[in-house]
């Protein structure tokens, strides 16, 4: 596992996945980020990845006088993000069962989410993370801000969306269920019945 960073250079979001506004919805989260409150507080957001969206983000980004907001471009390794990030943030409008998502738990970090795409089925909202219940600004304002007054807690959060997804998503879930179906089998040869779990 790759241990939380150290706060004391401020702390650290990620958002991962292709530069596109409508479906990612970073377009959101720069009308949330424009507040001033959240460019007063110590916090950065990187944005890894790369898609057709991207000047025009720069653009907003820039013209809202945002500097704690970072294009980061393609990235072929998760665990160097996560080696100085301490949260995902998940704006989306539109979402399927997120990898994203799933990988980030596994590496014990907590997650912001809109809730689509089942990111609410995998996230406990104030147990392993935070959920806007909408796709809006409004609604993503208020899940950052639930985490932001958490912020110390984060590493907690991580760890027990790291448990979380562990007891969902099995890392060896194929293997698992191969020797669930072979201890089945092997026990029930002698009979012509078929046992299930």
């Amino acid at each position: 596992l790759v241990p939380v960073p150290h706060s004391n250079d401020g702390f650290r979001i990620a958002l991962i996945g292709r530069l596109e506004t409508f479906h990612k919805g970073y377009d959101l989260l720069i009308d949330v980020i424009a507040k001033q409150k959240w460019k007063d507080r110590n916090l950065h957001f990187s944005i890894y990845g790369t898609g057709p969206h991207q000047l025009l983000l720069e653009r907003m980004s820039a013209e809202q006088g945002i500097t704690n907001l970072h294009f980061m471009g393609h990235t072929d390794s998760i665990e160097e993000v996560w080696k100085t990030h301490h949260l995902l943030l998940m704006p989306s409008r539109i979402e399927g069962q997120s990898l994203t998502l799933i990988e980030a738990m596994r590496y014990n970090r907590s997650a912001i989410v809109t809730n689509v795409g089942g990111a609410g089925e995998l996230i406990e909202e104030g147990v392993c993370g935070f959920i806007a219940e909408y796709p809006s600004a409004s609604a993503i304002d208020s899940a950052m801000e639930r985490a932001w007054e958490s912020r110390l807690e984060w590493e907690s959060f991580g760890i027990r969306a790291g448990e979380a997804i562990g007891r969902k998503h099995p890392k060896n879930a194929m293997a698992d269920f191969i020797e669930k179906i072979t201890k089945l089998t092997a026990a029930d040869r002698n009979t012509d019945k078929v046992i299930l779990p």
